[in-house]
């Protein structure tokens, strides 16, 4: 597939996502790759796809485990897959890479920034410090391909009275970075968090395009109006993308709203990866899976599981339906099966294995006595929450709970917490 388009003075070539799943095989890549690429996707974020932050992979590895919870597994050839599949489509592929993150004995010498959530150390940015950070990265990112590194800044990690100097060391670690990636026919990108460190000259002489995480509405206002201050320099208003924003919620409707904003500035708002997901939060891996995909899976099965957050027990209608519902048992057998009806929206009801009964919420009671046609006790919204998990929310707002986690009784709740998370199982 040829090429889209090409950037005008560097620039985005098409919507920006995200790639945060290693572990899948090489042939599901091409799937999950064409999938984005239909979202009008064209610029691929890796997401910690190294074996720690200061080192991309030891020499001869073919696997290893994410560097935060050395939990997921990640398999150098699916990278090298994705890489190539992208660049036969057009795509670019960017590698993440923390800008300010250490841990090395040698990096004892640089002066030391705030702990990021008291585990990883973090070093003020600045000539040398770019020198040591991109000898360590370079080759381990030629190597597996990619087109060029995002930087990840964590935000502000001054101390108060240092703000300036760690703007500065900002500012001249891009300068020192873009000339040795340079060199290599590598590019780069920065994650500006919040707006911070934020310099038309240095976006547009060291940066492919601005990139901005943002945590509230006045700072994805101020990015907006950040934006449209720099493209109205001249002889700088490009025709493609402008920019790429951040901003995460749980709630899809949300992110949507937020989506539709940034396109109509002009901007990417970063919100799909790993094929049919979205983000959820500000860690890639705990993606949510979208609506119409949800809907597609349950649509061509009919049937599934609730799974309770504890991963141990199910919600159950005893008896096959007809009584009472809990989550006392271990086994995914005919009582824990529900059919998906769908209504209007993201509206279900959940007809139990007799084929008669409904689960219903009377009074903030909940059972599976009602039969006949479901009305509006009977109607839940599926709100899709993040690692893969949905809540089921009443017309009256509240939400089925299993207490503890699992193990007894199902209640509901105001608002959404660990109770009210449920695993998904096609059965």
């Amino acid at each position: 597939m040829a090429s889209s388009s090409t950037a005008i003075n560097g620039g985005l070539i098409g919507q920006y996502g995200f790639i945060a799943d290693y572990s899948i095989s090489e042939s599901d890549v091409n799937e999950r790759v064409q999938a984005m690429w239909q979202k009008g996707i064209r610029e691929f974020q890796f997401y910690d796809w190294f074996e720690n932050y200061t080192t991309p992979f030891s020499k001869g590895k073919i696997e290893w485990q994410d560097p935060y919870f050395k939990i997921r597994p990640i398999y150098k050839a699916t990278i090298q897959k994705y890489i190539k599949v992208i660049r036969e489509f057009g795509g670019r592929s960017w590698g993440y890479i923390q800008m300010v993150a250490g841990g090395a004995n040698e990096d004892s010498k640089h002066f030391k920034l705030k702990m990021h959530e008291d585990t990883i150390p973090c070093y003020l940015p600045s000539e040398q410090w770019a020198e040591l950070v991109c000898n360590r990265w370079v080759e381990g990112v030629k190597e597996l391909g990619f087109d060029g590194i995002h930087w990840d800044t964590l935000g502000k990690k001054a101390e108060p009275g240092d703000e300036k100097k760690e703007e500065d060391g900002i500012h001249n670690f891009l300068k020192k970075s873009h000339a040795i990636l340079k060199e290599l026919n590598l590019k780069q990108t920065a994650n500006l968090v919040s707006c911070n460190w934020w310099d038309d000259k240095i976006i547009h002489q060291y940066l492919q395009f601005p990139y901005t995480e943002v945590w509230s509405e006045s700072e994805e206002e101020d990015f907006y109006t950040k934006i449209q201050k720099l493209f109205s320099i001249p002889n700088t208003s490009p025709s493609q993308l402008l920019g790429v924003i951040a901003y995460y919620d749980e709630d899809e409707d949300v992110m949507n709203k937020r989506s539709k904003k940034a396109s109509e500035y002009k901007c990417s708002y970063l919100m799909y990866g790993d094929g049919d997901k979205r983000l959820a939060g500000p860690y890639f891996p705990d993606a949510a899976i979208c609506w119409g995909k949800l809907r597609e899976t349950l649509e061509s099965s009919r049937t599934f599981a609730l799974r309770t957050h504890d991963n141990a027990h199910y919600l159950c209608a005893e008896g096959g339906g007809g009584g009472i519902v809990h989550a006392q048992y271990k086994e995914n057998h005919h009582w824990q099966k529900f059919t998906v009806l769908f209504h209007e929206g993201r509206q279900i009801s959940l007809q139990t294995h007799d084929g008669k009964h409904y689960i219903s919420v009377v009074d903030q009671t909940v059972n599976a006595e009602f039969s006949g046609t479901p009305g509006d006790d009977q109607k839940f919204e599926v709100v899709i929450v993040k690692s893969g998990k949905i809540a089921l929310k009443t017309l009256r707002n509240l939400y089925l709970s299993a207490e503890n986690n699992g193990g007894g009784k199902i209640s509901t709740q105001p608002h959404i917490g660990d109770w009210e998370r449920f695993s998904y199982e096609i059965t």
